[in-house]
């Protein structure tokens, strides 16, 4: 029987069978990847890898998911494309991916959030998934997220936030850190 009180059928069971079985293998996948970080096996990503790996939609997704049953279920969406797969597609395709995510939750009986940042995710991703001029600027938000993040890290560390921008700089295919401070400096969000 299902929670709902009607029988299960064969290829229900089928399904969840698949399901069991797809969470086994991925539970083993990760254990595995956890060893080889831990025995420093593992290719650990550059800054730059990291972002580009990370579009800013997922991003914003994964920073509000955590209390979000609605934007959880969005992220299970998009998880459901394999890495290899997902990597190749275009930005547009990647957008397109997002909006049939979004598309499935507001057809789904998944409740909508009584949380305001949770509908304001929704409709701010929609919005840039709309208007190109807004996905750049959310792209180079998270860039920008991500680089003082590195930089307040590193000057807890000690080290001179010359430096750190050198590296960044060629992380991020800047030429120097003067130039990466120069970009931070004209893509500083107007709200600040």
């Amino acid at each position: 029987m299902s929670r709902r009180g009607r029988p299960i059928g064969a290829s229900g069971k089928r399904q969840r069978a698949a399901k069991k079985m797809a969470w086994a293998r991925e539970q083993e996948r990760r254990l595995k990847e956890e060893s080889l970080i831990e025995q420093g096996l593992a290719e650990t990503p550059t800054w730059r890898e990291a972002i580009d790996q990370l579009d800013p939609l997922r991003a914003e997704l994964f920073i509000r998911l955590v209390c979000s049953p609605a934007l959880r279920f969005v992220d299970d969406k998009i998880k459901n494309v394999p890495d290899n797969i997902w990597r190749g597609l275009s930005p547009e395709q990647r957008e397109a991916t997002y909006l049939q995510a979004f598309i499935d939750l507001m057809l789904s009986d998944v409740p909508l959030d009584n949380d305001k940042d949770a509908r304001r995710t929704i409709a701010g991703v929609m919005q840039r998934l709309a208007n190109p001029d807004l996905m750049k600027l959310a792209r180079d938000r998270a860039k920008l997220a991500v680089i003082r993040e590195a930089l307040a890290s590193a000057e807890q560390r000690g080290e001179t936030a010359e430096d750190v921008r050198t590296w960044l700089a060629k992380e991020f295919g800047r030429a120097s850190g003067e130039s990466l401070r120069k970009w931070m400096e004209e893509h500083k969000p107007e709200d600040n």
